[in-house]
């Protein structure tokens, strides 16, 4: 693939994030008008999917697409950098969304008070999204679409773990017995594929990722929900600061060079990378929602 200027294309991010923004504005007006029960949570998982899809595709074709000098499964662009766009893409909306929802106004103070224990509680999260967010780049490049596929479902069992021991609340037969199946077509599927010689170590990039997605999601839906009257775009302007901290820390150890120049910071964007980057950030703010008004493991189901 021929290398272009990386912010020829940039306008493509605004342009998502415009949408993204007047969705989520319009969401917020109608919002009290919709019954919040088992319904709306699945409406919400579906779109949710549909956004989880459409990234996880997007992200393996910027791998197939990466220069030729690249290893195999790398990328034209340094993924933190990217998780860095998305990140600030997401502080801006949910502060956009804080202040035209009036949490900014003295009326809703309360809504607005955040504590050193809060900040301390989405602390945790933030750090675990961030290594989620670049493993997930890591684990799509090194591994088949198939693969990442099937070993992606394990984030349900890490989920269903973590979420009973967290929140100390039975998970009832009938996501008992999904969690059965998801396991057993992960049995089968590892079983063909070492009788076919075919078993790379990669997946467990997969699993690794999984793992700190469950973690994360089910340490965001605690902090969410522990200070309830606390405005959702606040509480996600708290975590996104904290996940920008993170990600330009990470950088910092993994390539400073980065940091010299904004052509040298988005060097490897394209087209795809801007629109990805936009659409990454529609679905962490639908996540966050799904978190605070559902919960992790209806997320994941």
């Amino acid at each position: 693939a021929t290398q272009s200027d990386p912010l020829a294309s940039a306008a493509r991010l605004p342009m998502v994030l415009l949408m993204a923004l007047a969705a989520f504005f319009v969401g917020g007006k109608v919002a009290p008008y919709i019954p919040v029960g088992k319904p709306f949570g699945l409406a919400m998982c579906a779109v949710y999917v549909a956004f989880s899809v459409s990234i996880d595709v997007s992200i393996k074709m910027l791998a197939t697409d990466a220069p030729a000098e690249k290893k195999e499964g790398d990328y034209a662009f340094n993924p933190i950098c990217m998780v860095l766009v998305t990140e600030v893409s997401k502080l801006i909306i949910s502060a956009v969304l804080a202040v035209s929802s009036g949490s900014g106004s003295s009326e809703n103070s309360e809504a607005r008070k955040v504590s050193a224990a809060d900040v301390a509680y989405l602390a945790i999260p933030a750090a675990i999204f961030t290594v989620n967010n670049v493993l997930v780049f890591k684990a799509l490049g090194a591994n088949e679409t198939s693969v990442f596929g099937v070993f992606r479902d394990t984030m349900i069992l890490w989920m269903a773990a973590i979420w009973k021991l967290v929140f100390r609340t039975d998970l009832g037969n009938i996501r008992m017995a999904a969690i059965m199946v998801i396991f057993a077509g992960l049995v089968v599927n590892q079983f063909a594929h070492q009788t076919a010689g075919k078993i790379s170590w990669a997946f467990l990039i997969v699993i690794a990722m999984t793992l700190c997605n469950a973690s994360g999601s089910v340490a965001n839906e605690f902090a969410l929900k522990r200070s309830k009257g606390l405005d959702i775009n606040i509480q996600n302007a708290v975590l996104y600061t904290l996940c920008i901290a993170f990600s330009l820390a990470l950088l910092l150890i993994d390539d400073p060079s980065r940091l010299t120049g904004l052509r040298t910071f988005f060097g490897g964007f394209n087209s795809l990378s801007w629109t990805l980057a936009g659409v990454q950030a529609c679905a962490g703010l639908m996540v966050s929602r799904l978190l605070k008004y559902t919960d992790s493991v209806m997320k994941t189901s």
